[in-house]
């Protein structure tokens, strides 16, 4: 690693990520099935990589790989907790506002495809699969997917709203 000892120190940033991608990535693995995508985890880890490159202090005996690693999970819970404090304030909102079936496509006799957005997670697009095309209840959803019915309910919300809004941007 090219961390100099000197007080004001150079951090070849590149050198870091590639010699320690590799840990950063099977850090976010143990996490990728929480509520956000691989992709995001991974981004994630890699800027609390960087974080404990310029925190980290070579003199104090710690190798920079363990160091690293408290850096990473720390970037890594930070997201995943606002990702859930986002996830609840929007599910608050969406409970107080009544979804008019009628605004949305009717998913039987159209391709869902049409309507999905490109950027939208996966976990959302099958919710709205399950939900509209196949009419399972949000229990049995839950018990397809493996999560709990709240977070079910917290990805239709989720995904409903980016459905809404893309269609308004369409009119």
């Amino acid at each position: 690693m090219n961390i100099d000892s000197d007080k004001e120190h150079t951090i070849d940033y590149d050198a870091i990520i590639n010699e320690y991608s590799s840990l950063a990535y099977s850090i976010c693995h143990q996490y990728k099935n929480a509520e956000l995508p691989l992709e995001d985890l991974q981004q994630e880890a890699l800027l609390g990589l960087l974080d404990a490159a310029k925190s980290y202090n070579p003199t104090k005996g710690t190798k920079f790989s363990t160091y690293a690693v408290w850096h990473i999970k720390k970037r890594i819970l930070a997201a995943l907790d606002k990702e859930k404090k986002q996830s609840l304030q929007a599910n608050s909102l969406c409970d107080s506002e009544v979804i008019d079936k009628n605004e949305l496509p009717d998913f039987k006799n159209r391709n869902l495809q049409n309507y999905i957005p490109d950027d939208m997670p996966g976990w959302e697009k099958r919710v709205i699969y399950l939900s509209y095309v196949e009419n399972l209840t949000l229990k049995e959803i839950s018990s397809e997917m493996g999560i709990s019915v709240e977070r079910v309910k917290q990805l239709r919300s989720k995904a409903l709203r980016r459905i809404k809004s893309v269609s308004r941007t369409a009119e």
